[in-house]
């Protein structure tokens, strides 16, 4: 992940959005899953998640805004599924295996 201004997210991060990125990090989900795959991914839900280069690798850059930066950590913490059936979007808050 690349945050534009780092200080400004320590200074605006609420306890939800501490939780995700300790979350997103224990996953260890962007090591395994690479921001292009993030990216195409992210549009089957209507997020836009934008890439950057940093030191010559893809990173994915953090929105400033706090809603759009929330449904970004949601997404990368997979809060979002697809149905099964009617290939519906849902959004969940339980991580309990099926």
């Amino acid at each position: 992940m690349h945050f534009a201004n780092a200080q400004a997210l320590v200074d605006g991060a609420d306890s939800w959005i501490r939780r995700k990125v300790t979350l997103i990090s224990q996953s260890q989900i962007l090591d395994h899953v690479d921001p292009a795959t993030i990216q195409r991914v992210a549009r089957t839900f209507g997020i836009n998640v934008q890439t950057v280069s940093v030191g010559g690798q893809d990173a994915i850059a953090m929105p400033a805004g706090k809603a759009d930066l929330k449904k970004i950590l949601r997404f990368l913490d997979e809060d979002y599924y697809q149905s099964a059936l009617q290939s519906r979007n849902f959004v969940t808050n339980s991580k309990r295996p099926a």
